[in-house]
């Protein structure tokens, strides 16, 4: 029996334009991306000749960034990073649900010493009774209480301090 031999596909001219369609664009953009790196490089080069030679220092922008994320002195930061002993007092709200929210109802001092590594903490008491001179009065008062009366009295102290005068 004889058989007879398939044909041959032929080769289709469309893969080699396909492939050329998509090559040469793509080859096109990698030669601007050369080209903008190169120029970019250039001017940066010149840039920088040209600042060495007005200041005498070259550009560094590593170096830059460094001195922007350094902490200005006197900043807790910079306490810290240099040994330094930091002090802080911490005050607490008590927030919306309480009667008087927006009044201190914790009262901390935190003293930070980082070359030993310690961490001191003293709480105040908000009802510490303190003895307190306004004007004329000499009552013990809460610390939570001369908060909230300070003005009151001061003004009542002034008010009688007026009237006798006259």
């Amino acid at each position: 029996m004889f058989r007879a031999r398939p044909k041959r596909a032929r080769r289709s001219r469309y893969n080699v334009t396909y492939r050329l369609t998509r090559s040469v664009p793509a080859a096109l953009i990698a030669v601007v991306l050369i080209a903008v790196v190169v120029g970019a490089t250039l001017t940066y080069k010149r840039i920088d000749d040209f600042m060495t030679a007005a200041t005498g220092h070259h550009l560094n922008p590593i170096g830059e960034v460094v001195q922007a994320v350094e902490p200005a002195q006197g900043t807790i930061a910079y306490k810290l990073k240099h040994g330094q002993q930091v002090n802080v007092l911490m005050l607490g709200m008590g927030g919306y649900e309480n009667d008087a929210p927006y009044l201190t109802d914790s009262i901390m001092a935190v003293t930070i010493d980082p070359t030993t590594n310690r961490v001191m903490m003293a709480s105040i008491p908000r009802d510490l009774v303190v003895h307190m001179n306004l004007q004329r009065f000499r009552t013990p008062t809460s610390s939570a209480a001369s908060r909230r009366s300070t003005r009151g009295r001061t003004a009542v102290a002034m008010r009688q301090s007026t009237r006798s005068a006259k």
